[in-house]
Parts: structure tokens; C-alpha cells; sequence
């Protein structure tokens, strides 16, 4: 039985620290980007960013349309202008 909980405890203990060590790595990298250490990663051509959710960036034209259409609909919707 002790070794049932002894495999439990490392599986626990991997699984909260190998996020932890991923991110001081992370850190750390990014820390030696900033001070010149170590060359800034710049995109490749045609490599395309992805936001947070994994989509791709849309263009920026594409999104300050949204965002004009999207501050038009609230104006417009109930309570806009002062209602």
C-alpha cells in the first residue's frame, strides 16, 4: 500500500513542478532577451502569431473594423446616448 502513495505523492509533485520549472525557464529567457544576453526571437516569414485561445491574429484592418462595429452596436443598443 505504501507504494501506491509513494507513486501518488511523485505524480502530484511532477505534475504541480514541471509547470513551476517551465515558467522560472521562461523567466529567466525572458529576462536574458531584455538585458541583450541573448538574441530577441523575432517571426519568421510567413509564421503566423496566435493569441491566447491558438487562433491566429486576424489583420489589423480586420480587427479595428470589428471594434468600430462593435463601439457602434453599444452605442446603439438599449441605453446608448444618454438613455
Amino acid at each position: 500500500m505504501s507504494g501506491y502513495l509513494l507513486w501518488l505523492i511523485i505524480v502530484v509533485a511532477v505534475v504541480i513542478l514541471i509547470p513551476i520549472a517551465v515558467a522560472v525557464i521562461r523567466n529567466i529567457d525572458y529576462k536574458r532577451q531584455i538585458s541583450g544576453k541573448r538574441k530577441m526571437r523575432t517571426l519568421k516569414e510567413g509564421e503566423q502569431v496566435k493569441t491566447e485561445s491558438g487562433a491566429p491574429n486576424m489583420d489589423m484592418e480586420i480587427l479595428a473594423a470589428e471594434a468600430k462595429m462593435k463601439s457602434a452596436q453599444n452605442v446603439m443598443g438599449p441605453g446608448g446616448l444618454g438613455g
